[in-house]
């Protein structure tokens, strides 16, 4: 058998498969979670969690995040609140983080720090939550399928603010 017969139904099923998948700029990334309510609701779960400097507020990590204490876009931000600019960097970073996630609960945001019992997968952070009726995944689902644009997105993010 041929190389071109053997690789070629591979090729046209993922070549068709990845038409499923929608590509998602900066702008839809903003839209999706208003830059206000993501600052308001989602930026502080993350930056009790998530973006410490041992964890994702490092440079280089495919999650990076920026955050009060951690890392910066400037050495001298340190301390104050996170810039526009490094809210906007957070929605790509996350966006980024798994762009091709065609259901949220399939989104990596979320399935890293569920418990693998829940259906999680391993993260070096350990499980952070034991099942998807955690509040700060509940949180940032609400996030990542409507912008916490509806009251009860806001509700539950309102919930475990820190």
């Amino acid at each position: 058998m041929s190389c071109t017969k053997l690789f070629l139904p591979l090729v046209l099923a993922f070549g068709l498969s990845a038409c499923v998948f929608e590509e998602r700029s900066t702008e839809q990334v903003i839209e999706r979670g208003a830059l206000a309510d993501f600052s308001k609701y989602v930026q502080p779960v993350l930056r009790v969690g998530c973006a410490s400097l041992d964890c994702h507020g490092t440079e280089g990590r495919p999650l990076r995040l920026y955050a009060r204490n951690g890392l910066r876009i400037g050495a001298s931000l340190r301390g104050q609140d996170e810039t526009t600019a490094e809210m906007q960097a957070n929605m790509t970073s996350i966006d980024g983080l798994d762009p091709q996630a065609t259901q949220v609960e399939n989104h990596l945001l979320l399935l890293k720090p569920l418990a693998v019992d829940a259906g999680g997968i391993s993260h070096i952070g350990g499980d952070l939550w034991p099942d998807q009726s955690d509040g700060v995944y509940r949180c940032l689902h609400a996030w990542l399928r409507s912008g916490v644009s509806d009251e009860a997105g806001r509700q539950v993010c309102t919930e475990v603010l820190p």
